[in-house]
């Protein structure tokens, strides 16, 4: 009986593919042998569109409305018979499912034993959902389309971020639910008509669900040519972190030399992820970087690492360095910093960040092999400083009226001969501070700050003429607000009091205490509906008290902009209290844009004048400068201009007539265009001459600098953009720096080239002025991260 079954069952196979077999196929010319292998744009609706980023992109199919449950369909064809349970139906054959639809010459819809029911096609079968498109020679499907089979097929798949869909050709597609399974198949993002690159492999697995394609024996070709063998690859199919390689790229510097760089990113976990960044150098050698992230609800932590096993370039450097100017003394310490017998350089960068709603801890690690690291790797560290590396273990707590701020510091010296020009090369270390405002009432408050710190000469620490010690801050202030003139006046009392414990000696202890009084009126009048003046009257008392004894941990000299000739310290810093005794008007102009009422114009005109002689200096001594005569403050104008949304202007200007010739000018411009171009001026012109008068640590004797810097983007067209951008000091006819590039880029592929070449200005051993640097990467859109 049994054998009676499988003879009736194989006959039943034999019967529905027959319906399929038996007649000869009527497929159209366009996908018969080798006609279909040129014309998959053709099968898989692939519309040129000339100015679009992929010039062109797949048409979107039609569906027929479905009156019917999900899962059931509707049969239309030029014969339908029907032979039992076996439905057979040729010419022009089109079944219906809701958002699903299937063309083919010949069908036969059969039910196996104990499943659903099945159809098998011929001819051309084209199967259409609202993500992609199978096209193929012969296929099998469930009745319910959730799975099926093709053969000799092409696809498209549209479950990429990229701008459409991926596709290929395959000796088979096999469907079933969401995982896809494309047997000796390849695959392409690129535009069918501009096949940059592609893949052919073995096996490829695509999972919807998890937006992951797996590859089997792939090889990477450019055009029709091997570049890339993997035997396994795995990425992200939908914009989403996933492990696997990224796109390698190449660069050049005349430091490090040529090196080709090839990261791999590895997806731990949700929050948490690592990129190792191997480079080779022709000349340099090996190197390893590694990035790590780890972000949870309450904190924040990051390693950034860099290690070079071999470094020969720098190897050579040191040597001619420390030969050429070790008879020099002044650069003795940064030749002292290069005599490192260790061929290995490395540097590291650590982070971590505590939140709660009341506080904040910040631990901040950071520490290099030598000095010259980051001028040769400057993706080592993001810093700013170029003389010291800051650490710090850091904490912050607040409540609603109170403030409080403690720090640990500490620092490496990465730049000696730097840092002992640098006019302020303390630190503090440990530091604890704290401030708090408490109403008294509708409008008046008390502002208290106070600020305990330890300060260390950091640049050289065996100088040991420069004081050190402890230093108590404590600045109570009390401030009240009331209506005058149609504006608000706002007065405030403080009181600067300072205590020092120098060179840990109880000998060395000094403190001063120091009053001062400030008061501001500002207000607004209305001209018309679109435009209105602020007028602002400032003035200033600060006694004055000798403080020659006082030492410098932290006081400069305040910057003459036009918001600082409205405060009454003349210094930054806690240490020396400037004498002033000044008032200070300002006036300023706004236009509003009628429609949108946004600022589009405003100026600002702002002068300050010295009441007394002011005694008080950073140097050490303040004699010949009258300051009855010759105001502290420049005359400033201080303008923006935005005549709409794509042009923009701010200038600021400064004369100064209490030098013999003084101005300053700085002016920046934007301008932009529907058309792609993007431009950016600015620029920077200063120049004086000081009497023999002046305080020399603020006026050099003379100076002049006229810089100038702009920047110029260009979209040619959809695919083509430049960009340059530079710096030049017109005084001393030097570069600055310069920046351009080119980027190529279409739907799947992408090249950028880059040039750069920075003035690095002084260096510890005098040589390698210039930091000169080639960048090159070509991306693969779709082909990892």
């Amino acid at each position: 009986m049994r054998d009676h079954f499988r003879r009736f069952k194989l006959l039943y196979c034999v019967m529905c593919y027959g319906c399929v077999l038996s007649q000869a196929s009527t497929m159209p010319s366009a996908v018969e042998s080798n006609a279909t292998l040129h014309s998959p744009s053709t099968l898989l609706g692939w519309v040129y569109e000339k100015n679009s980023l992929c010039r062109g992109s797949f048409s979107t199919p039609v569906f027929k409305a479905s009156q019917g449950a999900m899962g059931s369909y509707h049969l239309n064809a030029d014969q339908i018979h029907l032979k039992g349970s076996t439905i057979q139906a040729q010419g022009q054959i089109r079944v219906d499912w809701p958002l699903k639809a299937l063309r083919a010459d010949r069908l036969c819809i059969w039910k196996p034993k104990d499943q659903e029911k099945q159809l098998r096609l011929s001819g051309r079968v084209q199967f259409d959902w609202p993500q992609g498109r199978v096209v193929a020679q012969q296929a099998s499907m469930s009745e319910t389309a959730r799975s099926g089979q093709w053969l000799d097929a092409w696809y498209r798949l549209s479950l990429t971020q990229a701008p459409h869909s991926l596709w290929g050709h395959a000796q088979s597609v096999t469907l079933k639910d969401h995982d896809w399974h494309i047997h000796q198949a390849s695959y392409a993002i690129c535009s069918p008509l501009n096949r940059y690159w592609h893949l052919e492999t073995k096996d490829l697995w695509i999972d919807e669900a998890q937006g992951l394609a797996r590859l089997k024996s792939a090889r990477l070709k450019i055009g029709d040519i091997p570049v890339f063998v993997w035997p396994y690859l795995s990425f992200p199919i939908k914009g989403q972190r996933a492990t696997g390689w990224l796109m390698p790229h190449i660069k050049h510097t005349n430091h490090s030399g040529s090196r080709l760089v090839w990261p791999w990113y590895w997806n731990i976990a949700p929050h948490q992820d690592l990129t190792l960044t191997p480079e080779w150098g022709l000349d340099s050698g090996g190197a390893l970087g590694a990035y790590w992230r780890h972000l949870t609800v309450g904190t924040e932590s990051h390693f950034k690492g860099f290690f070079i096993f071999n470094d020969r370039v720098f190897e050579s450097f040191r040597h001619r360095a420390s030969e050429a100017f070790n008879s020099q003394p002044y650069r003795k310490v940064g030749v002292d910093a290069l005599k490192r017998d260790q061929p290995q350089r490395w540097g590291f960068d650590l982070s971590h960040v505590y939140h709660q709603p009341a506080y904040t801890l910040d631990l901040k690690w950071a520490q290099l092999s030598d000095d010259e690291l980051l001028r040769d790797f400057p993706q080592v560290i993001e810093t700013a400083d170029q003389a010291y590396l800051l650490r710090a273990l850091e904490w912050r707590w607040a409540s609603q009226w109170l403030q409080m701020h403690g720090v640990i510091h500490d620092w490496q010296v990465i730049h000696s001969v730097l840092s002992s020009l640098i006019p302020n090369a303390y630190a503090a270390q440990p530091q604890w501070s704290g401030q708090g405002i408490y109403p008294l009432g509708d409008s008046s408050q008390v502002h208290l700050f106070w600020d305990v710190a330890r300060f260390n000469w950091r640049a050289l620490p065996n100088m040991g003429s420069m004081p050190t010690g402890d230093r108590l801050v404590f600045d109570p202030a009390v401030q009240w607000q009331q209506s005058l003139w149609s504006g608000l006046l706002t007065t405030t009392l403080g009181l600067h009091h300072v205590a020092y414990h120098l060179n840990h000696s109880d000998h060395h202890s000094v403190h001063h205490t120091i009053p001062s009084i400030s008061a501001v009126w500002e207000g607004m009048y209305p001209v018309s509906l679109h435009s209105g003046v602020t007028a602002k009257l400032f003035y200033g008392w600060v006694p004055f008290k000798d403080q020659q004894d006082v030492p410098r941990f932290d006081t400069v000299s305040r910057t003459q902009f036009y918001p600082e000739l409205f405060e009454v310290d003349r210094f930054t810093g806690h240490d020396l209290k400037a004498d002033t005794h000044h008032i200070a008007l300002g006036v300023t102009w706004t236009h509003f844009d009628r429609n949108t009422h946004e600022q589009r114009s405003s100026i600002a005109l702002g002068q300050a004048w010295s009441l007394a002689r002011q005694r008080v200096c950073l140097s050490s001594t303040c004699e010949g400068v009258d300051w009855h005569v010759r105001s502290p403050s420049p005359l400033q104008l201080m303008g923006h201009w935005s005549l709409n949304d794509s042009f923009k202007v701010d200038a600021w200007m400064a004369w100064h007539w209490a030098l013999n010739h003084f101005i300053d000018t700085n002016i920046l411009a934007t301008w932009s265009n529907d058309r792609g171009t993007q431009l950016g001026l600015k620029g920077l012109s200063m120049h004086w001459e000081r009497d023999n008068g002046f305080d020399q640590s603020i006026w050099p004797q003379s100076m002049k600098q006229h810089a100038f810097e702009a920047s110029v983007q260009q979209t040619l067209n959809t695919h083509w953009n430049v960009y340059a951008s530079g710096q030049w000091d017109f005084h001393a006819h030097h570069l600055l720096s310069l920046n351009t590039g080119l980027k190529w880029e279409e739907c799947c592929i992408s090249l950028k080239l880059g040039v750069t070449r920075r003035y690095n200005g002084l260096q510890s051993t005098g040589q390698r002025q210039f930091f000169n640097g080639v960048y090159v990467q070509l991306g693969l859109t779709g082909l990892g991260h």
